[in-house]
């Protein structure tokens, strides 16, 4: 690898509310940034977006240390304190393509155009073939775009490494079988409810659809797989889930599925770019929409055309990470379906991240229309630290105007470990509802 390029974006939460200009916040005199015990020179300049300050530096060849300071001295004391948006580091290693078999690891899941060099240009010297390999095994095929110095190829699902295929290094496969279609393609389901799970979670899910039964309600399974073989090319995508309701609301005859389930958990972060990502699974998507980018949803799934954040489907979800935690929600289903009196039954979990007079209002509406045997556990967000969320997005525009008008302090591009533990510690003692 050659040298890291460093891009640091710094935000002034405070300075918003006065028609916030770059230049007025952040100057050079006010930061230093060291690694180790060198100091590293750095530019200061405005954010392409507007929003915010960036600091642009280069960690030089060699330079090894597990520490990378950025130190704020604000040489006006009364100054705001800002926050560190986001630090993207960029650093360029050289792929070359000699006419035979060859593959690269990369050092974290990465998406994009590829370049590799070409070193010998003769006949027969281009590889046949260019295969991407995804975090979770998942094998890419692509075409390899020739110019005269270089071989360009492009994967959109993220890979962890690349493999350039010469003449002669495919091998015949021992056996063959073909891979039929889906049964729902050509045969609409008649089913209330429609159960998408990945295959990890099938076994499980047979018992899902008998307690639903039990209950009334006709269910189906479709397996997640093969909604991704028919509407992404076998890709893991957010667009192929939406695609199949929208498909199933445009052509299954009446009476259609009324709503739909998925199994399984899902990072905001399903294309698995950022080192977090593996803490949660993503084993069915969700989607950020541009109306909605603080987190992600499950409403525009179902919210159909346009998209006016109505959903045309009930939707749920079941976030299990493991075999394990769908187990514990059968469980506490079936309890649940005995009128088990095990205390959570009448548990109501009252989650808000809004303010008063939302909060006053909403818990006014609780308590005079839910029965007295039900007890509520609210937990407040904003009762929670916060800390700085280091993954915010682009989406930062539309701070400045809120600013403006808002009477409480602005959390955007903060998350609180402690209210999800509150959150997890509740859900642990078991509720109802939440």
């Amino acid at each position: 690898p050659g040298s890291v390029q460093a891009n640091l974006r710094v935000i002034f939460p405070s300075a918003l509310r006065d028609n916030y200009t770059p230049a007025g916040s952040l100057r050079p005199g006010d930061y230093s940034v060291s690694i180790g015990e060198a100091t590293i020179a750095s530019s200061l300049m405005g954010a392409p977006s507007g929003y915010g300050q960036e600091i642009r530096f280069e960690i030089p060849t060699g330079l090894k240390s597990s520490d990378l300071r950025i130190e704020y001295r604000a040489k006006q004391r009364n100054r705001s304190v800002p926050y560190f948006d986001r630090l993207i580091l960029e650093a360029t290693t050289e792929m070359i393509w000699e006419a035979s078999t060859v593959s690269y690891t990369l050092p974290k899941p990465t998406s994009g155009t590829f370049q590799i060099s070409r070193v010998n240009k003769g006949l027969g010297a281009d590889p046949t073939c260019v295969i991407g390999i995804g975090p979770e095994g998942r094998v890419f095929a692509t075409d390899a775009g020739l110019t005269k110095e270089t071989i360009q190829c492009g994967f959109e699902s993220p890979i962890v490494s690349i493999h350039l295929l010469g003449r002669g290094d495919w091998n015949a496969p021992e056996s063959m079988r073909k891979a039929d279609p889906p049964e729902w393609l050509t045969r609409p389901i008649q089913a209330e409810e429609l159960v998408v799970v990945p295959k990890v979670f099938r076994n499980l899910s047979t018992e899902l659809v008998r307690l639903l039964e039990v209950e009334g309600h006709s269910s189906s399974l479709i397996d997640m797989e093969d909604i991704f073989d028919v509407f992404a090319g076998g890709r893991f995508s957010a667009h192929a889930l939406r695609n199949f309701l929208t498909w199933v609301a445009k052509t299954w005859p009446e009476p259609q599925p009324a709503s739909v389930l998925v199994v399984g958990d899902s990072s905001w972060d399903f294309w698995g770019r950022y080192p977090d990502h593996e803490h949660v699974p993503n084993w069915t998507p969700s989607y950020h929409t541009h109306k909605e980018p603080d987190f992600p949803t499950d409403l525009w799934f179902v919210e159909g055309e346009p998209l006016d954040r109505v959903g045309d489907w009930f939707f749920g979800r079941i976030p299990c990470q493991t075999v394990t935690h769908l187990e514990g929600y059968l469980a506490k289903r079936r309890a649940y379906d005995r009128n088990s009196d095990e205390g959570w039954t009448d548990r109501l979990l009252w989650i808000s991240d809004d303010n008063d007079p939302v909060e006053r209002d909403t818990q006014d509406i609780l308590g005079r229309t839910l029965p007295l045997a039900y007890q509520i556990e609210p937990i407040f967000i904003h009762n929670y630290p916060y800390i700085d969320n280091y993954y915010y997005g682009e989406n930062l525009a539309r701070i400045q105007e809120m600013a403006r008008t808002e009477s409480q302090p602005l959390d955007f591009g903060k998350i609180s470990p402690a209210a999800n533990q509150a959150i997890l510690d509740e859900l642990t003692q078991g509720a109802a509802l939440a």
